[in-house]
This record gives structure tokens, C-alpha cells and sequence, in this order.
């Protein structure tokens, strides 16, 4: 084990019991939505426990290492996008400006519209 990392090694292969499986699904959920966390759904437990326990893992700085985790050393391919990825709906292929209703040549002749007649 080298000898400048701060963290135990047991600490660091533990796996997750469900508790903590399900309170950091519940900390995702709630950051996703950004709803308080009393509105938290009873499948993710006790919103109060929840809480604590995602205070818990802030304070631990568990967030900051699994962002250092995931951004270290990012693969390009995948980190790119582009239109061979993702695809614009059909109605917003390269038109320019919006939806421009104009009369018709006939209605245009006589001066007046039709409702007036």
C-alpha cells in the first residue's frame, strides 16, 4: 500500500450494504430532482436517515472522491458528441426562424378578407 494514501484499505474495497446502496439512490434521486428532503419516497428509507447519512458522506469527502474517480482520466470518444450520436428531432432540421402562415394570392388580390365579405 503506498504510503500517501490516507485511507484504509479495507475502507476502500468494503462493498456497500443495501442501506447505503439505498440511501445513496436516495441522495442521487434528490439531487436529480431537486426536491426537499422531506419529499424523499419511502423506497429510498427514512428521508431523515437519508440526509444524515449523505451529511455524513459530504463531511467524508466520499462525493469528492468518486468525481475525482470518474473525471481523472476521461475517455475522448466517449466524451464528444456529435450529430453520429445524437440525433435532432425531425421538425428542427436547420429551418430558419418559425412557423410563417401567409395568405394566399387570391385573398391578396382582393384586399379584404374573407370573414369581412
Amino acid at each position: 500500500m503506498p504510503n500517501g494514501r490516507k485511507y484504509r484499505r479495507s475502507a476502500l474495497v468494503r462493498r456497500p450494504t443495501p442501506y447505503e446502496r439505498e440511501a445513496m439512490a436516495g441522495c442521487f434521486w434528490r439531487l436529480f430532482w431537486g426536491s426537499p428532503w422531506r419529499d424523499l419516497p419511502a423506497e429510498f428509507g427514512n428521508w431523515n436517515t437519508v440526509f444524515q447519512r449523505f451529511r455524513y458522506w459530504v463531511d467524508r469527502g466520499v462525493f469528492q472522491r468518486i468525481f475525482e474517480a470518474l473525471a481523472g482520466d476521461p475517455d475522448m470518444e466517449y466524451a464528444m458528441i456529435d450529430a453520429t450520436i445524437v440525433h435532432v428531432h425531425r421538425h428542427a432540421h436547420g429551418a430558419k426562424g418559425g412557423l410563417k402562415i401567409r395568405p394566399s394570392e387570391s385573398r391578396r388580390a382582393d384586399g379584404q378578407p374573407r370573414s369581412s365579405r
